[in-house]
């Protein structure tokens, strides 16, 4: 089993906040025994013998893409969250009027050299895209991200 290494540049959004997730777990009530707050996969503690019952628990994490997508309603596909390095999200398909950055000048895409880009007109236009556009300024107005402009690389 092998990993791949990939490369973008481009604009992206890096998480600057994090969400509530809340779990239900079945759980000891007992709070002297050492079962209690952990997952139990019977009906009975095995510890104390206590009837198992229901507890929510909730933490603050990163968000990836597909909780957003949920709870902000948009597309899944949209936006892609690499699983390493995380608090990034970057476009999942390629955006009309951003310059396409190729390391082979011989394809068919366009070539340009960073020192090429006008960084802020290409924010601008992934902020005024009719398909992202919207999205990234739900997320921001959340206060969940922020928008960049950078090299990602990123491992799948």
């Amino acid at each position: 089993m092998g990993t791949y290494r990939t490369t973008y540049i481009g604009p992206f959004l890096k998480v600057t906040g994090k969400i509530e997730i809340s779990t239900d777990i079945q759980t000891c009530p007992n709070v002297e025994c050492r079962m209690h707050k952990r997952d139990l996969g019977s009906d009975f503690c095995p510890f104390c013998g206590s009837r198992r019952s229901e507890m929510r628990e909730t933490e603050l994490v990163i968000p990836h893409s597909y909780q957003l997508a949920d709870r902000f309603d948009f597309d899944v596909d949209l936006l892609l969250s690499p699983p390493y390095p995380e608090g990034v999200m970057i476009p999942n398909s390629r955006i009309a009027g951003v310059t396409e950055i190729d390391i082979d000048p011989s394809c068919d895409g366009d070539f340009a050299s960073l020192a090429e880009i006008d960084i802020p007109a290409e924010l601008m236009t992934f902020r005024s895209d009719p398909e992202y556009g919207p999205v990234v300024a739900r997320l921001e107005e959340a206060g969940l991200v922020a928008v960049k402009y950078g090299v990602v690389v990123y491992y799948l």
